[in-house]
This record gives structure tokens, sequence and C-alpha cells, in this order.
């Protein structure tokens, strides 16, 4: 995300060359973030000086922004400064929508296409819509000039065109708190098996959807990943969630979306090389790297479920390897087994 501070070196003296290395779009859009955040109002001096250019590159910058149609308007103070706002969008409805919050949400739609299909995506699209008729054809060209530089891929995503309504029917279900009957295909099973569930919440992991219910099959909490789901039907037959069940603390101790079994500690040692990249992110809730005199790190996680553990691990080849504990050692070396003998050139 663009930066709002202030850039150092003003320009001052008219005539000067501009100094600042922001690109032009990315410039315009730093001075369309600070007018329409800006309840007062800014002068072309401030921007010019914020932005380390000069004020005639300003003055440019606001004339691309009102071509794109962007709503900006001047007025002026008692003391006779002229300074330049962005209207608001929606007053009329009763909701107070800023023009950069509109913008923001037209530029971020691509995040929600990995519900696609889902009931949360058409509500969404609703939204989208309504806000997207408030833009004009050349604002909309400009924001998605500006997201051009940005991709997000959707390696792996779930697909729900053709099951999204199932998430609607576990919605349902747990929003009534009635029971749910699925037809479900895990990985294990080698046919689809039919299971009455109780869902309690929905997670999104890795761009796909589960649900967390109880299963009356297991007699447990469990998870099911919604697009491995052929059939969903509400039934009539209510249930009660318990009063202590969280989400999020029910979450707490996953690797992952999976969950069960005992708290274990896992420790890892990470070459040198995964050192660079492996603590930049989160793995779960309780995580901790201690460095080591050869570059090496030691890394320790909490976790109640070794499956995505294992999958994990074997991502990061020769660049990680699990000290502890034995269980989760001997799962990881069956598997490099598994792939060694498909490997060999046996058929």
């Amino acid at each position: 995300m663009l930066s709002n501070k202030a850039i150092t070196s003003p320009l001052h003296s008219k005539g000067m060359t501009d100094k600042s290395e922001i690109p032009r779009l990315s410039r315009q859009w730093m001075i369309f973030l600070r007018l329409a955040r800006s309840q007062e109002g800014i002068t072309v001096k401030t921007l010019a000086h914020d932005l380390n250019v000069c004020r005639k590159t300003i003055r440019r910058d606001l004339e691309a922004l009102q071509k794109a149609e962007v709503p900006i308007i001047d007025r002026t103070h008692a003391h006779g400064e002229k300074v330049f706002c962005i209207e608001p969008l929606f007053q009329e409805t009763g909701l107070t929508l800023t023009f950069d919050e509109a913008t923001a949400f037209y530029m971020s739609w691509r995040f929600f296409q990995p519900l696609s299909g889902t009931f949360f995506w058409e509500a969404a699209n609703d939204v989208f819509l309504k806000i997207s008729s408030r833009l004009s054809d050349k604002t909309k060209t400009y924001a998605d000039q500006l997201m051009n530089a940005f991709y997000m891929t959707t390696f792996g995503s779930g697909d729900y065109i053709a099951s999204g309504h199932h998430a609607e029917a576990l919605t349902t279900g747990l929003e009534d708190e009635r029971a749910v009957h699925i037809r479900y295909q895990s990985l294990q099973a080698s046919k689809i098996r039919a299971y009455e569930i109780e869902p309690y919440g929905l997670i999104f992991h890795e761009f796909s959807l589960y649900v967390v219910g109880w299963s009356c099959r297991a007699n447990e909490i469990r998870h099911w990943k919604v697009d491995r789901i052929a059939d969903a039907e509400l039934t009539a037959r209510r249930f009660k969630k318990p009063i202590d069940f969280d989400l999020e603390t029910h979450m707490t101790d996953s690797f992952g979306v999976f969950q069960g079994g005992e708290l274990i500690e896992l420790v890892v040692r990470f070459t040198s090389d995964a050192a660079r990249f492996v603590p930049e992110s989160r793995w779960c809730e309780r995580q901790t790297f201690e460095e080591q005199a050869d570059g090496s790190i030691l890394g320790r996680f909490e976790v109640k479920h070794s499956r995505e553990v294992v999958r994990w691990i074997l991502g990061l080849g020769a660049n990680a390897e699990v000290l502890s504990p034995e269980q989760v050692r001997d799962e990881i070396s069956e598997e490099i087994e598994k792939i060694r003998v498909k490997y060999s050139g046996s058929t």
C-alpha cells in the first residue's frame, strides 16, 4: 500500500525540477488519498511540499484527476487561501461513503473472485454494482490503470460456480441452528459418504471454504471442505450450538485448517536459505524462531495436527528438517520414500 507519509526535501521555488522519484500515477493516487481524507482541504503548496514536486506538477495532477471525473472541489478560506478536497458519495441515502472508499472498494473487487458462485460473492457483487454505478467510466478506467501494476494469483483456489449453493445451505443452518445433511468425498475415503452435521462456522483458508461443525457420525467437531461436498440439504432438525464454542479460539492451535489431537511441539531446523523467508510469515498462533551460529534457525510450533505440517515441510524440501516429534519425522520419511519409488524409474 502506498504510504501517506510526507516526503522531505520540499521544492519551494517556481521552476525548480521535480526531485521526487514517485511514478506519476502513484503520485496522483497519493494526492487523491490526501484530498479524500482531509476535512479542511489541502493547498497546492502543501501537496507540493509533501510529495517533493513543484506546484506546477501538482496543478497538472489535479487537472488529470478532474479529467478522470474525480469530484475534486476547491474553496477559499477566510484568509484567502485556496484549498482542494473531494466530495463524499451517497450522502442522500443516509450512508456517507467517501470517494476514496468507493474507489478502493471498486479496485479491491478482485479479492472477492475466489468466492465467485457463493452467496458471499453475490451479496458483495450487489454492493459492488451499486458503488460502481456512482463512479464514472473515466474514473473506473483511471482506477483500472492503477491496478494494472498489481495482480492477485488464485493458484489452488476453490471453484464454487457449480457448488456455491452448498455454502448458502450451510450458512442458513449455522444461523438458524438447523442440521444439514451432506454427501461428502474426503481425500481418505474411496467413495462419497453421507453425514448429518451441525454447522458452527465457516473458514476461508488458502482460497477455499471449510465448514466447521459437529459430526453426528463421528460424535465430534470436524472440518469439511465445501468444494468436496457433493450435496447439501437443510433439514428441519434443530440443534443448540455450545455456548462456549468460539471459532477463533477453536482455530488457535491449528496449523492451517486441520484440527484435533493433543497439543504437540514441533521443532524444525531451517537452513540459512529458508531462514530468510520462513520467519516472515505467521504459520500458527504459537511460534518462535531461534537463530543458530551457522545461519540456520530453529523454529518451534505448538500445533494439534500434523497433516498440513507434513505437506508444508515437504514443500520446503531440503531446506527444512523436523527434529521432533519422532512421529512427524516418520510421516515425512514415509512420504519421501513413496516419492522416491515413483521417481526411481521403475514402472
